[in-house]
C-alpha cells in the first residue's frame, strides 16, 4: 500500500513523495478512527467465505493522547455547528460543521464567512460549499456566490464557479473568469459555463481553445464549455480540434466534416463508445479498422462491398477484413474494437452471399496461407460451392500451410462428403506423413462420415500420432457409439496401470474412460491405487493456459501475481520466470494445495511468545535459531526461537484451484507457468 502527496500543477494536480506505507497484508479497506488511528481490514483466511479476517491498527504511540486528537474525537462524538470549526484541521469536523449550518438554514453566517477575506481559506471554501448546497436546494440566492467572483484569492474564484455551475442560474457573471491569469480558475469557469449553457461564452471559449487546446486538462474544460454553450453551426465554422470534440459531445453527425483534418479524432468520435450512429455511413470508405467495423455495424450491401474489396486488395487490413466478413451475419454482442455493447443493424444473410459469390475465384487465388485459410472458412460458413477438384488440389498440396489444407478438408466434408474426391482426401489426411493439423481434421471427419473405420483410425493415431492428435483421438473415442471404442480404451487403461502411457495423454485417457460405463470397474481399480494427480503434469496448452491465467475471473491470478507485465500485484510471488525456478511438480502442487509449500515472504503466521505477547505477521526468513517477520508497517523483526511458545504454519491466501478450474485447465496453467523462463542472450 502506498501513500503520496497531491500538489497543484496548472489546472490540475500531480502526485509527489510516493512511498510505501504497508507490505505483506492483503488490505481490502482502510479508515481513520475518531481517535486518529488508522485501521485496515484484511482477508487473512484467503478467498473462501470462511469468515476469517483481521482488523489491523496502525498508530504513533507518542501522539495517542495529544490535545488535538482528543479534541477531534470529542467533536466527532458531539457534533457542533459553531462557525469556527469550519477551519478545523480535520476535514471530518469541517464537513460536519458545514452540513450542520446548512441543515439549520444559517446561510447568512455562511455568506459572511465566505465573503470575509480575513477568514482562513478552508473556512471560506466550506462556507462556499454550504452556499452551493443551499443554491441547489433553492434556499439561497446566486448573488451570495456571484459577489465572490471578484475576490483576489484564485481558489475562492474556483470554488464559487464550481458551485454556480451546479445550480440553475445566469452564467454571464462567470465570463470574466475565462481571462483569469490562473489556469485553475479558467478551467472551472469553462466547465461551469458549459453546464449553464451560456451562449455568450462561445467567442471567449473559442479564443481560449486557440491558445490552450494542447493542454489536455484545459482542452477538456474548453470542450465541456463549448459542448454546452456553442451551437452546431459555430463549431463547424471554427474547424478546430476543440470544436470537433465539442460536436462529439453533442453527438452531432457534423463531426464527419472533420474527417479530412482530424481523421483519427473524428473516427473515434463517430465510432467509439456510444458514438454517433447517424454518422457511421461516413466511415464506410475509410481505410481503417474503425472503417471496417462501421461497415460491420451497418450491415448493408454497400458496406459489405467495401469490406470484400479490402479483403482482396493487398494491405495491412486484408486479414482484418476477412475477420469482419466471418462475423458479418452474427456480429459479437461486445464490439470487436471498443468492447461496448452495440445494437447492430438487422441484416439479411443472403446479402453477404450475393456480395461474396462474384469474388469466389479471387478469394481462392489468395497467395498468403493465413488469408486463404480464412477465405476457405468464409466460403464454408456461407456454403458457397467450391468444386471438389479444387479443394482436393489444396488438400494434396504439400507446400500449402497445414491449417489451410485442414480448412479445405472441412469445406469438402460440408459440400462433397459423397464424392469420390472426399475419400481420396481422407486417405491423404490419414497418412502418417500428413501434418498434424490435417491429420486431426481428417480424424474428425472419419468419425463423422466413416464410422466403420473410425475406431481403427483412432487406434492407429494412438500408436503413431503426435501428442495433440492422440488427445483428440481419446476425446473422439469417448463419444463414439461403438462398443469397439471400449476395447481400445481398455487396452490403454491396462497400459496406464503398468505406467506405459506418456504423461501428456494420461488425463485424456482417464476422462475418456470415465464416460464409458463398461470401463468403470477398470478405471475405479486404477484410481484407487493412484491418488496423485500426475496426469496434470504434462500435455497442457501454453496459449490456453496463458488465457486462463490472464482472464479467468474465478482464478483471478493477476490479482495477486505479477506475470508478464512490467508491474503488477505483489500480494503473491512474482511468476515472471517461475518456469526457470521450479519444476512442474512444484507448480502443480502450488495450484492444488497452496499451503503445502508457501513461498518465503508470502505466508502469514501467528505466534505467541513465552512472555504472552501475540504477533501476526508475514514469515520472511527462518533458520534453526531464529525467524524473521515482516510486520504490517513493512519493518522486519527477528525473534530467537527459544523465545517462541507457539507458532502456526504459514498460511497462503491463495485458494486450491481444483474446483475453480477443471483438470484440463489446471494442466494448461501448469504448461504456461512452466514456459515462463528467463531469457538468456547467446554470445556470438
Amino acid at each position: 500500500m502506498t501513500a503520496f502527496q497531491i500538489v497543484p500543477s496548472g489546472a490540475s494536480f500531480v502526485m509527489k513523495n510516493e512511498r510505501v506505507i504497508n507490505r505483506g497484508i492483503m488490505g481490502i479497506g482502510m479508515a481513520f478512527t475518531p481517535q486518529g488511528s488508522l485501521i485496515m481490514a484484511d482477508w487473512s483466511g484467503g478467498y473462501p467465505l470462511d469468515e476469517i479476517g483481521h482488523i489491523w491498527t496502525a498508530d504513533d504511540p507518542t501522539g495517542q493522547d495529544s490535545p488535538s486528537r482528543l479534541d477531534t474525537a470529542k467533536l466527532l462524538a458531539s457534533p457542533s455547528s459553531h462557525p469556527s470549526h469550519l477551519s478545523h484541521p480535520d476535514q471530518r469536523i469541517r464537513l460536519q460543521t458545514q452540513f450542520a449550518l446548512v441543515k439549520s438554514g444559517d446561510f447568512t453566517t455562511l455568506a459572511a464567512i465566505a465573503a470575509d477575506k480575513k477568514a482562513k481559506q478552508l473556512a471560506r471554501i466550506h462556507a462556499i460549499w454550504g452556499l452551493g448546497q443551499g443554491l441547489r436546494a433553492k434556499k439561497t440566492e446566486a448573488s451570495t456566490l456571484t459577489t465572490l467572483l471578484t475576490d483576489s484569492d484564485p481558489e475562492i474564484l474556483t470554488q464559487a464557479a464550481k458551485m454556480l455551475g451546479d445550480a440553475p442560474t445566469d452564467g454571464k457573471p462567470l465570463l470574466p473568469l475565462l481571462t483569469s491569469n490562473v489556469s485553475r480558475v479558467r478551467f472551472h469557469a469553462a466547465i461551469a459555463l458549459g453546464k449553464l449553457k451560456e451562449p455568450s461564452a462561445t467567442p471567449k471559449l473559442l479564443q481560449l481553445a486557440a491558445k490552450e487546446q494542447n493542454d489536455p486538462f484545459m482542452r477538456h474544460a474548453i470542450v465541456t464549455g463549448l459542448a454546452g454553450c456553442a451551437d452546431e453551426a459555430a463549431l463547424v465554422k471554427d474547424k478546430g480540434l476543440c470544436s470537433l470534440l465539442a460536436l462529439a459531445q453533442q453527438r452531432s453527425p457534423r463531426v464527419a466534416d472533420f474527417l479530412g483534418k482530424f481523421p483519427d479524432e473524428a473516427e473515434r468520435a463517430i465510432h467509439d463508445d456510444a458514438g454517433i450512429p447517424a454518422a457511421l455511413p461516413a466511415l464506410i470508405q475509410r481505410h481503417s479498422r474503425r472503417g471496417l467495423n462501421a461497415c460491420l455495424r451497418l450491415g448493408t450491401a454497400e458496406a459489405a462491398q467495401h469490406v470484400i474489396q479490402t479483403a482482396l486488395k493487398p494491405s495491412e487490413l486484408q486479414s482484418e477484413a476477412l475477420d469482419v466478413l466471418l462475423v458479418w451475419n452474427s456480429p459479437p454482442r461486445l464490439d470487436r474494437i471498443d468492447g461496448h455493447a452495440h445494437t447492430n443493424a438487422a441484416r439479411d444473410p443472403k446479402t453477404l452471399v450475393s456480395v461474396v459469390q462474384p469474388h469466389l475465384d479471387a478469394l481462392m487465388a489468395l497467395q498468403d496461407g493465413e488469408l486463404k485459410a480464412k477465405a476457405v472458412e468464409l466460403l464454408m460458413q456461407l456454403q458457397l460451392r467450391v468444386e471438389p477438384e479444387l479443394l482436393l488440389q489444396i488438400i494434396a498440396d504439400e507446400s500449402a500451410r497445414a491449417p489451410l489444407r485442414a480448412e479445405a478438408l472441412k469445406l469438402m466434408a460440408a459440400q462433397h462428403a459423397a464424392a469420390l474426391e472426399f475419400s481420396t482426401a481422407l486417405d491423404l489426411a490419414s497418412a502418417k506423413a500428413s501434418p498434424p493439423e490435417l491429420r486431426r481434421e481428417g480424424l474428425k471427419q472419419v468419425f463423422a462420415h466413416q464410422p466403420a473405420s473410425a475406431i481403427t483410425e483412432a487406434a492407429n493415431v494412438l500408436k503413431e500420432g503426435d501428442t495433440v492428435t492422440k488427445q483428440l483421438a481419446f476425446g473422439l473415442l469417448a463419444t463414439a457409439a461403438n462398443a469397439k471404442a471400449d476395447e481400445v480404451l481398455a487396452i490403454w487403461l491396462d497400459k496406464l496401470a503398468q505406467n506405459q502411457v506418456p504423461a501428456a495423454i494420461q488425463l485424456d485417457l482417464i476422462e475418456a474412460a470415465a464416460t464409458r460405463d463398461a470401463l468403470k470397474p477398470k478405471l475405479d481399480a486404477y484410481t484407487q491405487t493412484h491418488t496423485t494427480h500426475d496426469e496434470l503434469l504434462e500435455g497442457g496448452d501454453v496459449t490456453t493456459g496463458r488465457d486462463i491465467v490472464t482472464n479467468h475471473l474465478g482464478a483471478n491470478c493477476i490479482a495477486c501475481h505479477t506475470i508478464e507485465a512490467k508491474e503488477g500485484s505483489q500480494v503473491g510471488p512474482n511468476l515472471k520466470i517461475i518456469g526457470s525456478q521450479k519444476d512442474r511438480k512444484y507448480l502443480l502442487e502450488s495450484l492444488l494445495n497452496p499451503i503445502a509449500q508457501v513461498a518465503p515472504g508470502y505466508g502469514m503466521v501467528a505466534l505467541t511468545l513465552k512472555d504472552g505477547k501475540a504477533i501476526s505477521a508475514v514469515l520472511d526468513k527462518e533458520d534453526a535459531k531464529q525467524i524473521q517477520l515482516r510486520l504490517p508497517d513493512g519493518k522486519t523483526q527477528t525473534i530467537p526461537r527459544d523465545q517462541i511458545a507457539t507458532i502456526t504454519p504459514p498460511i497462503s491466501v491463495m485458494p486450491p484451484m481444483l474446483g475453480i478450474l477443471t483438470k484440463p485447465q489446471i494442466r494448461d496453467v501448469v504448461a504456461y507457468l512452466a514456459s515462463l523462463k528467463s531469457k538468456t542472450i547467446k554470445k556470438k
